[in-house]
């Protein structure tokens, strides 16, 4: 039976609520993972121990992964497993309550069919990105001492994260999280995006990083941001962006999926 929940995912658990009243609680400890339908919104999350899984349909589900990812793997230091799973197969994966109760161990999750959790969340395709922008892949790096080397050109001399005055924070990620900051030599306002160098050390992210860096700042249109400063500390990396109102085309195109000639 289809029922309206609202789901909150913290760093601890995830917490089933309708209206106001908690209906469930799952432990962030017991959460093995998620199977993604390919053609719908609707996924799974899958426990373990007593726990039987969850099934909803969202369309905010990779923003739901996203966090899940990011809270599963600062407790298990491993990437969340996701699954792609058929439309026709998705009711299939879900473990009941009483299939948990006659063996907590029995789990309906698949054993085939993983996607890398960055593949699903981003769409990583380096080699197309190469070819669009022509540019040559950086060399890459694989060491905290060859992030800060001076030759990678992280530094932009114009700006230091003390000019920065932070206002809010606007998301979150994996690696690291956007906010909303004002400069103070011209009182403007941009997106302000830090990411953790061991984080991108340890998933090996370091080279999609400079290819990021690269592409901010070379691709220069109307319709795209752009990069104006970027520097480093010795802990984070800072992308300063021109901040746009009104959030991410790619969740605008999710909610609505087809733009009326208006919009």
């Amino acid at each position: 039976m289809s029922q309206e929940r609202n789901i909150i995912l913290t760093s601890k658990g995830i917490y089933n609520m309708k209206d106001k009243k908690l209906k469930r609680r799952i432990d962030m400890k017991v959460v093995l993972g998620v199977s993604v339908c390919k053609t719908t919104d609707e996924f799974v999350i899958h426990c373990s121990d007593i726990e039987y899984d969850y099934n909803f349909i969202s369309n905010r589900v990779k923003k739901i992964v996203e966090v899940l990812h990011s809270a599963f793997k600062e407790i298990h230091n491993k990437d969340l497993v996701v699954l792609g799973v058929d439309f026709a197969n998705i009711k299939s994966v879900v473990t009941q309550k009483k299939e948990k109760k006659a063996d907590p161990a029995y789990t309906k999750m698949p054993n085939a069919g993983q996607i890398p959790v960055q593949v699903y969340l981003f769409g990583k395709n380096e080699k197309k990105i190469e070819n669009e922008v022509n540019v040559t892949a950086p060399k890459p790096t694989n060491t905290i001492t060859e992030l800060e080397n001076p030759k990678l050109k992280w530094n932009n001399d114009q700006a230091k994260i003390e000019d920065f005055k932070v206002l809010k924070v606007l998301g979150r990620g994996s690696f690291g999280k956007v906010c909303l900051v004002e400069y103070s030599k011209n009182k403007e306002l941009y997106a302000m995006k830090s990411l953790k160098k061991d984080v991108l050390l340890n998933q090996e992210q370091v080279e999609n990083t400079l290819q990021e860096k690269i592409i901010l700042s070379t691709m220069k249109h109307p319709f795209l941001v752009s990069l104006a400063f970027c520097f480093q500390t010795t802990d984070r990396i800072y992308f300063i962006m021109s901040f746009m109102r009104g959030g991410e085309l790619f969740e605008h195109l999710r909610k609505f999926r087809i733009f009326d000639e208006e919009k």
